[in-house]
């Protein structure tokens, strides 16, 4: 089984822009990169996953892997073009802000996709998605932003449902930060809050 990773990354700017009230832009940015470098880290070492394309509207230096620009339709407007494409592939498409994510999670959730076809990872409040996994031919609208994971849910009712810590604490608040930072995995990268 061989899976292409798409990872979506708003512009640096952008980014925790919701911690803005509890941490400093500099913070945010690093905060941002170390999270996004942790998530590609992860996928780098998941054998199923063959490809990992970055949707993004520029690349970082250096990027080892695929990029697709980001056209400013919107991050699903987005998503549902490269799915077009795409439709050959095991695809999976995983946010960068998931800081304690593990091998072992993504596995996990592929071979739920394996054996359903789709499979959905709500973050811990069961209200977003941070990834969803869908095998070749499998037409599952994205839905990211506000319900997310009720949305996909009733796109897909017959798809895997993956609750670990690793895909479902993504970082958006300060109660997020918190939670990460008392993780033993993750020590939040220095800079004033």
């Amino acid at each position: 089984m061989s899976w292409t990773a798409l990872v979506p990354l708003k512009h640096r700017i952008e980014r925790k822009s919701r911690l803005a009230g509890s941490m400093a832009a500099d913070a945010r940015a690093l905060l941002s990169e170390c999270m996004f470098d942790h998530v590609i880290g992860v996928l780098g070492t998941t054998p199923a996953i063959r490809r990992i394309v970055l949707l993004s509207p520029a690349a970082p230096e250096n990027w080892p892997h695929d990029w697709i620009r980001d056209e400013r339709r919107g991050l699903n407007a987005e998503l549902a073009a490269f799915q077009s494409a795409e439709r050959a592939s095991d695809l999976l498409i995983i946010h960068a802000d998931l800081p304690l994510l593990a091998r072992a999670d993504v596995e996990a959730l592929l071979d739920a996709a394996v054996r359903t076809g789709t499979a959905i990872a709500p973050d811990r409040h069961d209200r977003g998605t941070n990834a969803l996994a869908c095998r070749a031919g499998m037409v599952v609208e994205p839905r990211f932003g506000p319900d997310s994971f009720a949305l996909h849910r009733r796109s897909v009712p017959e798809g895997a449902i993956i609750r670990r810590e690793g895909l479902a604490l993504d970082v958006d608040t300060p109660e997020d930060l918190e939670l990460v930072e008392a993780a033993p995995r993750w020590r939040i990268p220095g800079g004033d809050r």
